[in-house]
């Protein structure tokens, strides 16, 4: 799988998000349901290494403040055992972390066409410019992250590092 070189630092990406998340619980989004060779290599992702893109949302979730994680999989996908599984095996369980199954007809890839279908509308991407970080997921902030960068960034948090930005 390519690797996504980062365009600005995590630190900038997280401020704001927990700036925002201080007025209104905040949720980290892990889209594991976009389009084209991006969700081929989510779903090869998500069948090999469900528990490593858990153990991404969560570290993520934990760095940011968040109330929770979300990660968004296609209905058809079968390969969410290990995350599943995963979701539910974190020491503190805090955040909580959460396995959405979205809509057959979701097939979009943008950050917010992902949040309009895990608040069950038709996934369209919202209206530039779109700041998610102050109207994210039900209202309230969310930072959303694809499946490999969640990934990545878990394991660089994990390992004391700093992780890229997740959609660049």
């Amino acid at each position: 799988m390519r690797a996504t070189p980062p365009t600005r630092p995590f630190r900038e990406g997280l401020e704001p998000f927990r700036r925002a998340s201080a007025s209104s619980p905040g949720t980290i989004v892990v889209n594991l349901a976009g389009t084209g060779p991006g969700r081929l290599a989510a779903r090869r992702l998500l069948a090999r290494r469900g528990a490593e893109i858990a153990a991404g949302g969560w570290a993520l979730a934990r760095a940011a403040g968040a109330a929770s994680a979300v990660f968004a999989v296609s209905w058809e996908d079968g390969a969410t055992g290990a995350l599943e599984r995963s979701a539910g095996s974190f020491p503190d369980r805090a955040p909580p972390l959460r396995v959405v199954r979205i809509g057959r007809h979701y097939l979009a890839g943008e950050p917010t066409a992902a949040l309009e279908a895990l608040e069950g509308r038709l996934a369209v991407p919202r209206p530039k410019p779109t700041d998610t970080f102050r109207v994210g997921l039900a209202g309230g902030p969310a930072w959303v992250w694809g499946a490999e960068a969640a990934a990545r960034a878990g394991r660089a948090l994990l390992s004391g590092e700093e992780p890229a930005e997740p959609w660049r």
